[in-house]
């Protein structure tokens, strides 16, 4: 991020379709985070989702690069229900393996505090899952987040705590993460597959 304190992501790459403007006077009270069930870059999430009936607010590379794909003050298809899209923040995360799935650590660091970032940006409190963090699965049926809620989840909510407490000076920043791997490799594909299944989408027409 180019700045955490006003959400300024590494990239804007805005939407122009498949996502609702405003947010039907409701107000930011929730986090939902998902994982692209692939190793997508941002431009790769944008390309996805010029064509199918899905968008999320921000997509997490897996070298950490964070993009803004819709603006927050936007309602974003992610959730598979419309009234919790209007609450919310969506979050992708990119997948750096596949059996199973699985986050990179600069992808689980950035997206913690990423989560970190909206809960204090908005005043939602200390990030706390089922309160103002969820999954994808919460809303939908489907297993997104996957690893996230997972084998990875308690490292994540223990990050994004962390990253909030540093950014409300309760204490210092968690330990950096270990240098970036190589750039994400888009892959287009499984993003398309996951949002034919259904796993994606929920806008004004009742995707």
């Amino acid at each position: 991020m180019k700045n955490w304190n006003t959400l300024e992501a590494d990239i804007d790459l805005i939407m122009n379709t498949h996502y609702t403007p405003g947010r039907n006077g409701r107000q930011i009270d929730k986090v939902i985070i998902h994982h692209n069930a692939g190793n997508l870059t941002i431009r790769g999430c944008y390309d996805v989702w010029q064509t199918c009936p899905a968008s999320a607010h921000y997509q997490v590379q897996t070298d950490g690069t964070i993009g803004q794909l819709v603006w927050d003050r936007d309602t974003a298809w992610h959730a598979g229900n419309f009234a919790a899209n209007t609450t919310s923040i969506g979050i992708e995360h990119a997948d750096m393996t596949s059996d199973p799935w699985t986050v990179s650590e600069a992808c689980l660091d950035n997206g913690a505090h990423l989560v970190a970032a909206v809960c204090k940006y908005y005043k939602l409190g200390r990030p706390v899952w089922g309160k103002n963090v969820f999954g994808h699965k919460d809303f939908s049926a489907t297993a997104c987040p996957a690893s996230l809620a997972g084998s990875q989840y308690a490292a994540y909510m223990a990050r994004a705590q962390s990253w909030y407490d540093h950014m409300t000076g309760s204490t210092s920043a968690p330990a950096p993460a270990p240098a970036k791997p190589a750039p994400a490799v888009p892959n287009i594909d499984a993003l398309a597959d996951a949002v034919i299944r259904g796993e994606y989408g929920n806008g004004a027409e009742g995707y």
